[in-house]
């Protein structure tokens, strides 16, 4: 009996350099002092184009500063007051281990798994339209395999392959850095949908006038997506006369979980235009958002799913210049098990008109005491 060993390990770092540009309220501006007239949406304007102390929303201040970095590169006559050069970091591990181990003259038992991982993040949540360094995207995908793989050989024209695999593929979408409501002390919220999936991270908040914007956005999260992939496969082959005969079948079965559902802004979005004061950051400091947004309709859920394929194949060497290959595969895959209570379907077996609402003509649903929806 003999054993073979491999192992192979790479590592990877790369780095790739990034300059970005943005604009972000001065240190003034946050405490309610600015440059122009700002209007009063009491009215009239404030004096000395100063907001007072006590008109300032502690919340926004709060936000604003934790996610909203101070201007870094003021250049005279340049909007344009911040700059991010953060670098772009991508690191890769990949190992692969496998064994050989030969039974006897007739079986050779094989194993190999295989492991890669990668870690990437941009210097900030470019996906979201953000240029600061106070969060950034971050991504992290793992990739595990592994088969066991039995050969015989039944004749010196004859040979059997059993193999047994699993593979499964995770990935996270995600913001590092400031990105949950826990970590900026000082605010708070009281939104339409609250407690739920992705509800716990901070809002994105969009400000009119060049501003760049910042926060966290939903839409742009895959939290914890797996797929997951079990097989089974027999591969038998024969070589008789000037035919190379091959049959086989391979049973899968997999599991896949992940969000669902659109993207909607879970956590909310606010934007401040100026509309009340001119401004769209003394907006923002006195609370006043000219829009928001919400939705509620993400969720995480999970199917299985079985696949059947059968087959059969023949090389036929017609001649010493002509081979004639032929074959046949049957591909059975039954309707994916899906978790209850996120799909819906229309049965007429199971429609009672009783029960149905009135629907006008222009669409307006009125329920009636027997509705049942």
């Amino acid at each position: 009996h003999k054993t073979f060993f491999y192992y192979n390990q790479q590592i990877v770092k790369l780095e790739s350099q990034w300059v970005l540009n943005g604009a972000s309220p001065t240190a003034a501006m946050r405490n309610g002092v600015f440059p122009s007239t700002i209007k009063d949406p009491n009215g009239g304007n404030f004096p000395n184009n100063t907001i007072p102390v006590s008109r300032i929303v502690p919340s926004s201040v709060a936000i604003l500063n934790a996610l909203d970095p101070l201007p870094n590169n003021i250049v005279p006559g340049v909007f344009n007051n911040y700059v991010n050069s953060n670098p772009a970091v991508t690191s890769q591990d990949d190992i692969e281990v496998k064994v050989d181990h030969n039974l006897n003259s007739k079986l050779r038992l094989s194993g190999e798994v295989i492991y890669e991982r990668q870690l990437a993040h941009d210097p900030s949540a470019a996906r979201m339209g953000s240029n600061f360094a106070t969060n950034w995207d971050a991504y992290d995908t793992r990739n595990h395999m592994a088969n066991l793989q039995l050969t015989q050989i039944i004749s010196p024209t004859m040979t059997n392959q059993l193999t047994a695999a699993t593979s499964k593929f995770d990935e996270d979408h995600d913001f590092a850095g400031i990105h949950l409501l826990s970590q900026v002390p000082g605010y708070s919220e009281t939104l339409p949908f609250s407690g739920g999936y992705l509800q716990n991270y901070i809002p994105l908040i969009t400000l009119s006038g060049g501003y760049t914007e910042f926060g966290a956005s939903s839409c742009c999260v895959i939290p914890h997506d797996k797929f997951l992939v079990n097989s089974l496969t027999d591969d038998w082959n024969w070589l008789r006369g000037k035919h190379f005969l091959s049959a086989g079948v391979t049973f899968l079965m997999g599991t896949e979980r992940g969000n669902f559902g659109g993207s909607g802004l879970l956590n909310g979005q606010f934007g401040f235009s100026g509309n009340f004061t001119g401004n769209s950051v003394a907006d923002m400091l006195l609370g006043d958002a000219t829009s928001f947004s919400q939705s509620n309709n993400d969720y995480r859920k999970y199917m299985t799913y079985t696949i059947a394929s059968p087959y059969f194949e023949d090389h036929w060497k017609a001649t010493r210049r002509l081979t004639i290959s032929a074959g046949l595969r049957f591909l059975f895959t039954p309707w994916s098990n899906v978790q209850q209570g996120y799909t819906a379907s229309f049965d007429p077996g199971h429609f009672n008109p009783a029960n149905a609402p009135i629907v006008a003509i222009n669409g307006q649903i009125t329920a009636t005491p027997s509705y049942n929806p």
